[in-house]
């Protein structure tokens, strides 16, 4: 490290993870995708696994090689440091240690510069909307992808050719309330593994841990609502008691 930089961790420590969690950080997959419930937490453990790559203290030694800027990609961009719309940009900023962001997004500017701790190059991750054109997506070559939610098929086709001179990867969240459009063909049905939370298999009757037989580099990960450690339990129980049926409440949280 650095002599002189050695960042306040202690948003980063803060951060409580289950077990399928754990084991999406620990994947070496080039794609691993989670699936979870309503409120699941996925978007903020996608942004500490990139926190942690970026202060390369990552538990999976080849995600700590930086080469190229992340990309983060969600609803809406961020419009300033006071942002609260764009959840990746707003988690991100929440665990990376302050001192270490040299200069944060802008009205102007929808990425963020880091210093390396190891005294290299410093570190750009740039957040962008789904809604912006597909030329937008054409850009230099990329290290790694954060994905929230589903996008245009052709816009992550366009993401995918820009992890090719690096070797990247890509990390996708998907919360499937009104179900999955492309990604249930191309993610799910292509997966090499599919993880499941103990609720999941509870609920389901699935097996923890499927081997699919696909000869991919895709991981999928599932957890529900019950599972995200940030939220208390009568908190989901309050909110599951608005709905009516039994399958609304198996929607709502998987």
């Amino acid at each position: 490290m650095e002599e002189g930089l050695l960042p306040n961790l202690s948003e980063l420590g803060e951060f409580q993870h289950h077990e399928i969690a754990w084991k999406y950080i620990n994947s070496p997959a080039r794609t691993r995708v989670v699936i979870k419930g309503n409120q699941g937490g996925g978007t903020k453990t996608s942004m500490y696994d990139l926190s942690m790559r970026c202060l390369k203290i990552h538990p999976v030694k080849e995600r700590n090689r930086i080469e190229a800027p992340f990309r983060c990609v969600s609803k809406s961009l961020p419009k300033d440091s006071n942002d609260e719309e764009n959840q990746q940009y707003v988690e991100f900023r929440r665990m990376y240690p302050r001192e270490l962001i040299k200069r944060d997004v802008t009205a102007r500017a929808n990425d963020m510069i880091l210093r390396d701790t190891h005294g290299g190059k410093d570190i750009k991750v740039e957040f962008m909307a789904k809604t912006q054109e597909l030329d937008a997506f054409m850009a230099v070559q990329r290290q790694g992808i954060y994905q929230d939610e589903e996008i245009e098929k052709t816009k992550w086709d366009e993401n995918q050719m820009r992890l090719l001179a690096y070797c990247g990867d890509t990390s996708v969240v998907l919360t499937p309330v009104r179900g999955l459009d492309w990604t249930f063909d191309h993610l799910w049905r292509r997966a090499a593994r599919i993880y499941r939370s103990k609720t999941i298999c509870k609920v389901f009757g699935s097996p923890k841990i499927e081997e699919l037989g696909n000869n991919t580099d895709i991981e999928v990960f599932c957890w529900a609502t019950d599972d995200n450690p940030f939220l208390k339990k009568e908190s989901i129980e309050h909110i599951f008691e608005q709905f009516h049926t039994e399958r609304d409440k198996d929607e709502l949280a998987m």
